[in-house]
Parts: structure tokens; sequence; C-alpha cells
């Protein structure tokens, strides 16, 4: 009787785990890291709480060589607007909009209730 307590508890917990996962949901992919161009497009679905995606190159114009990388936060969405963080500075769009990040660019490719799919990028994309 105890280890079925025990079991069922178990795969409560599971249950409960898994389906919080499904509501926080993050992948990134960067190319191009060169000294001309480089891009992340970052798609996250989360209910307030993102991981922090580490990009692999400078926005800030203040830093370079052996600075910590620049980093990446969705902060969530309201009223079909995008809040998110890039290089310690805070940034709103909607879907479809293009705008300046520091010394980089952002363009907000899809945004939903809890997602935002965002491209990222530096340089020129026609000189990679």
């Amino acid at each position: 009787m105890v280890k079925r307590r025990r079991m069922a508890a178990l795969i409560g917990v599971v249950v409960v785990a898994g389906s919080l996962a499904a509501c926080n949901q993050q992948n990134s992919s960067c190319r191009g890291a060169t000294a001309r161009y480089a891009e992340c497009v970052i798609d996250t679905t989360s209910d307030g709480h993102s991981e922090t995606v580490r990009l692999p190159f400078f926005i800030d114009p203040e830093k370079s060589g052996n600075d910590l990388e620049d980093i990446y936060d969705f902060n969530g969405v309201t009223d079909d607007v995008a809040a998110f963080h890039v290089a310690g500075q805070e940034y709103t769009c909607r879907q479809g909009d293009r705008l300046e990040v520091s010394r980089g660019h952002a363009e907000c490719l899809v945004v939903e209730e809890r997602r935002l799919k965002i491209k990222l990028w530096v340089g020129n994309p026609t000189m990679r």
C-alpha cells in the first residue's frame, strides 16, 4: 500500500513537472559570428520566466575582447507588445517591428500572448 502511494505521488510530480516544462520553451540558433556579421534567432514561449541567452557577439559598443558576452532575456508580452532586455537595455516591439538595439538590430518575427520569436544581429547580412 505504501509503495502504491509513493508511486502515485512520484507520477504526480512527474506530470506537474512535465506540464510546467511545456509552458516554458526556448530555443536559439546563432550563426555567422564573424567580424562582419552575426545573428541569432531566439524563440521563447514562457509564462514569465525564461532562460538567459548568451549571444556569441557584442551588441554593446563598450564591450570587446575578453568582456563577458552580451545577454538576451524575454520579459513577456502585454497587449501585443513584447518586452525584452539586450545588453542591459530594455526594449519593446510589436510583431513585424525592426529596431536598433545598441549597435545591433532586432526584428520581432512573432509576438503572441506568451511568445516572442526574435532575430538579433550585428553587421551587414550581405557581408557574411
